[in-house]
């Protein structure tokens, strides 16, 4: 994707240091810290890339 100028984050890491419950079933619900982690993880990945779009303003 980044090849063909997708801008594109794996993720999937982004709990695998994670010690406390982040799912709020057995299956793939996150529970409310979940989502935080995951929403901090979008917020910077946004605030990084929009810096270069500022830049060519």
């Amino acid at each position: 994707m980044a090849d063909d100028g997708i801008l594109f984050s794996d993720e999937s890491g982004l709990y695998g240091d994670v010690a406390e419950t982040i799912y709020s079933d057995g299956c793939c619900h996150y529970n409310l810290r979940g989502y935080e982690l995951l929403a901090d993880s979008i917020a910077d990945l946004i605030t990084l890339n929009l810096k270069p779009l500022q830049l060519r303003e």
